[in-house]
């Protein structure tokens, strides 16, 4: 089976969000598989003189073949014209597979898309009728309108993302494959001795609480603040910590218990989580929600709203709380210290639940579903 795989420039580079870890594990795990022969298809002002991807790039050493201009003139030109067609660059391919949502317009090969998110159509979130985000809800609607008509197969990252897709788009269940999210192996890792070079996370002022995700009201900045008055009241020496690259013009004043970290690597990352009390995650909308996974894997306790996927996420093994109630969130964290019973109860349970969520499982239901609808 030939795929090429469409990458838009920048995905994949340092800073890596939970769409590029989708799109980097899913198109290593494709390109690793016996019967695929995969090749990357992206905007030649992301390659270097030789045709690869430039240094930053973890897909550098798979064979990418690139069109000229920008990306967003291409992708511009794709949605609203359906022009130009991209097999003049890609050769013979039998899927065109996109790892996020956008649309590549192909004459000859069948169209595959991820759908990570559908937070722009939906019409009751706080900020829905916001002026910026009806224009927001423009743009995503012109790139939906070709998706919605020529993509063969739409994958959904979770159960709530297929079904709002189905009630706010209309389109048809049969073509939507929900393959889910997945978590790196170095999370799974024992713990290095604490003390030692490889464990400097775990000398961190203790206890403190992990936040992986931009302060954002999308993320649930106005709960995350409501958690840390009450903390300041109740536990003034407990830091939140939280893990993200926000853009200089969207960083926002915090309270001084709130540290932001800026970008936290992978291995850093690992240690982080897992000297934490507990993960919080109190966003309004999530189309799905690695973190709290990772934070089971490592053996941190969970803590997430009862919004969009995230409860679908954690299960039975995540402490799903109301986020309007910030005293009831900062009594549970206080319990997750005092109850050690309660405590290894909850990592248990969390622990159960991530063995479930590896990347090779995402990748074996992609390869099914591009296998049986060819």
């Amino acid at each position: 089976m030939r795929i090429t795989a469409y990458l838009r420039p920048g995905t994949t580079d340092a800073v890596q969000t939970g769409v590029a870890k989708h799109t980097i594990q899913v198109i290593r795990g494709l390109a690793a598989a016996e019967d695929v022969r995969l090749q990357l298809f992206t905007s030649r002002k992301a390659l270097d003189e030789n045709g690869v991807l430039e240094d930053g790039s973890v897909l550098r050493d798979l064979p990418t073949v690139g069109y000229p201009g920008s990306r967003g003139l291409m992708e511009r030109l794709w949605t609203v014209a359906n022009m130009p067609m991209v097999d003049r660059w890609t050769g013979p391919t039998d899927w065109l597979y996109c790892s996020l949502e956008a649309y590549v317009a192909t004459k000859k090969a069948a169209l595959a898309v991820t759908v990570h998110d559908t937070h722009a159509f939906e019409p009751d979130l706080p900020w829905s009728n916001t002026s910026d985000h009806i224009r927001f809800r423009r743009r995503w609607e012109m790139r939906f309108r070709p998706i919605r008509k020529h993509a063969r197969l739409i994958f959904a990252v979770s159960e709530f993302i297929k079904s709002r897709l189905v009630e706010l788009l209309d389109i048809d269940p049969r073509r939507i494959v929900v393959i889910g999210n997945g978590v790196e192996e170095e999370f799974f890792a024992d713990p290095p001795p604490i003390g030692s070079d490889g464990a400097m996370e775990a000398l961190l002022p203790q206890p403190y609480l992990c936040v992986v995700g931009p302060p954002s009201p999308k993320k649930g900045l106005p709960y995350l603040l409501g958690v840390a008055r009450e903390l300041s009241r109740r536990r003034p020496e407990m830091k939140i910590y939280v893990s993200a690259f926000t853009p200089p013009g969207d960083a926002v004043k915090l309270p001084d218990n709130i540290v932001h970290l800026g970008y936290v690597p992978l291995g850093r990352q690992v240690w982080l989580l897992r000297n934490a009390t507990a993960l919080l995650m109190l966003s309004r909308f999530e189309g799905f929600g690695i973190p709290p996974l990772e934070a089971m894997a490592v053996g941190t306790p969970a803590i997430v709203s009862a919004f969009a996927a995230l409860p679908e996420v954690v299960g039975e093994a995540g402490l799903i709380v109301d986020i309007e109630r910030s005293d009831t969130i900062v009594d549970l964290i206080e319990r997750l210290e005092a109850d050690r019973p309660f405590r290894d109860a909850v990592v248990a349970r969390g622990r159960a639940r991530v063995s479930n969520f590896h990347w090779s499982s995402v990748v074996s239901r992609v390869l099914l579903a591009l296998r049986e609808r060819l």
